[in-house]
């Protein structure tokens, strides 16, 4: 993943499996002392094993992601907007997803997809509503979808090949951005995102395994409580430190009770008046 930081002169970072943070301090990866960011304003930085890219605000900080408020944590994916106070940072894939647009015109071809897979819209006038990829939809432009092939030069049209949507853009459209990188067309994989205006999508289709390559490329989002609620690791005994049984130790327990009931037994009928 990469980060480009806009301020000023854009700052481009490479996240490999490290953290970066972004802030007012002298320390910080990337010190910014004249936009009321506090010191550490913002982290991130590759969780659980390297599957998660994590945003972590300090105490009182304040960030937005794609236009939504972010109090504590975020997980983020290529092609996330964020915004700290007013610097706005870009999340990059490491791999572009854009295509030659002919190479991508002889490619165009449609493979019925499943009723799972839908193009969801998560920012802008259309958000919260959800497209079914099983014909080729076109965005005609504003709030306009439309299902099935489009020839219109102002559309932007997505074909389900299989394991991922191809992404075309008209000769009159605006350019798209997929993962942050702009272009006219593009392959479009599970997770990713597509802006087209003010407009943004995120692709879903759960269970399609993507012939795409890439350890980061194929994230399986966690999001809300769920990464709080991981199970925690058993502790390692020490070398040479012998554990027992767990079948062991629940003989043992039963032994106990048998002779503390045995001897109870015995004290009542030695006591006990006749």
């Amino acid at each position: 993943m990469r980060l480009i930081v806009r301020h000023e002169r854009p700052i481009e970072l490479i996240l490999a499996q490290g953290r970066v943070s972004i802030g007012s301090a002298e320390g910080d990866g990337v010190c910014i002392d004249d936009a009321a960011l506090l010191p550490a304003h913002a982290v991130f930085q590759w969780d659980f094993d390297g599957r998660l890219l994590l945003l972590r605000l300090a105490t009182g900080a304040r960030a937005h992601v794609n236009g939504r408020p972010v109090s504590e944590l975020a997980i983020l994916r290529a092609g996330d907007a964020i915004t700290l106070q007013h610097v706005p940072v870009d999340v990059l894939s490491d791999q572009v997803s854009l295509l030659d647009l002919h190479a991508a015109l002889a490619q165009r071809s449609h493979v019925p997809a499943g009723p799972k897979i839908v193009l969801r819209c998560v920012a802008g006038a259309m958000f919260g509503q959800s497209f079914a990829m099983r014909e080729p939809i076109a965005l005609l432009g504003g709030t306009r979808m439309q299902s099935g092939p489009s020839d219109s030069t102002s559309a932007v049209t997505l074909y389900w090949l299989g394991d991922h949507a191809l992404v075309l853009s008209g000769a009159d459209a605006l350019d798209i951005e997929i993962n942050g990188y702009v272009g006219r067309a593009g392959c479009l994989h599970s997770g990713d995102q597509l802006r087209v205006g003010d407009l943004r999508f995120v692709l879903e289709a759960p269970g399609v395994v993507s012939r795409r390559s890439g350890q980061h490329d194929a994230i399986t989002p966690v999001y809300g409580q769920r990464i709080l609620e991981q199970a925690s690791i058993p502790e390692t005994p020490p070398v040479g430190v012998e554990t027992e049984p767990a079948s062991h130790r629940g003989l043992l327990v039963t032994l106990a009770m048998a002779g503390l009931i045995a001897v109870i037994l015995l004290a009542l009928l030695l006591f006990v008046p006749h």
